[in-house]
């Protein structure tokens, strides 16, 4: 705290011995206007420039090794960043309260963005008058996810209300719950379609939607976003029809078989099935066979 209370600081300079910002160090200087961090700084603790209404741009080092929780929180007029090559991590609510950030440059060594690094805190719909609501990077509209990029924290996009378009590369592993929560402009969204083809309706849901209120018996979640809930439908209404078509394959299935050999989808069941299918159906005495075969199955097998 050796700087707490200069205020009213516009610039300093900062040694290039200088290797760690310790825990709010520049809090609430809401007059500097300028910093250069040093390339041998390895550590920013945690808000170590929460509240610094005047700073513009930012340029952060590859030397920087950790990052503090909120290390930009609430730096309501920056909005410019520039993260050299080399930096693999984002922290935690990074950049979260940055209202006028538009141009986030990223590079390639990044493969963790924390959770909430650009979003807003993730609140009930009903409960905005709470005065620590801290709102996203809502003058943010497109993002370019660098192709290191693996992991998508929680909520690391919530509440950017502007965000239009995002590109995700194909090394993505996992995206965190409420990551694109309440962003109703994002209309276009390039995910890799291998990590599409693994996802489910219910995943895509979490990682999509935000609570809008909770009722006495179960919460309701909206999807925001123009593409996710275009997806969500599509997903969805694949997933119902698997179900059903996996149900009429399970009502019309071998039943003596199947319990005869402890799987519906083992190789002898399939094959008396394509015999049931290609052979026993093509006559009208097979097929009497498959009626009474389906009618005492249930009972044998009890």
């Amino acid at each position: 705290e050796c700087l707490k209370g200069c205020t009213s600081l516009k610039s300093i300079n900062l040694p290039g011995s200088l290797q760690v910002i310790g825990d709010r160090c520049f809090e609430n200087f809401t007059w500097l206007g300028s910093i250069d961090l040093p390339d041998g700084i390895q550590k920013l603790g945690d808000e170590c420039f929460k509240g610094c209404t005047s700073l513009k741009s930012m340029n952060l080092p590859a030397s920087i090794q950790t990052f503090g929780e909120g290390c930009f929180l609430e730096c309501t007029s920056l909005e410019s960043v520039n993260v050299a090559d080399g930096i693999q991590m984002l922290g935690k609510d990074c950049f979260k309260g940055c209202t006028s950030l538009k141009l986030i440059q990223l590079p390639n060594s990044l493969q963790e963005l924390g959770s909430g690094c650009f979003g807003g805190d993730s609140i009930d719909a009903y409960n905005f008058s709470n005065r620590s609501y801290r709102p996203g990077c809502t003058s943010l509209k497109s993002v370019q996810l660098p192709d290191g990029i693996q992991i998508i924290g929680s909520c690391c996009f919530y509440n950017c209300t502007l965000l239009e378009s995002i590109h995700i590369s194909d090394n993505i592993q996992e995206i965190g719950n409420e990551a694109f929560g309440r962003t109703p402009a994002l209309k276009a969204v390039e995910l890799p379609i291998s990590y599409m083809d693994s996802i489910t309706s219910y995943h895509l849901e979490k990682i999509a939607s935000h609570e809008v209120g909770t009722g006495d018996l179960y919460t309701q979640y909206v999807i925001a976003s123009p593409w996710f809930r275009d997806k969500y439908g599509t997903l969805f209404e694949q997933e119902r029809k698997e179900l059903e078509r996996k149900e009429r394959e399970k009502n019309r299935g071998c039943y003596i078989a199947t319990a005869v050999y402890g799987s519906y989808d083992c190789p002898q069941v399939w094959t008396l099935r394509r015999y049931r299918d290609d052979t026993l159906a093509e006559t009208w005495c097979g097929r009497a066979f498959i009626r009474a075969y389906n009618a005492i199955s249930p009972i044998v097998v009890q």
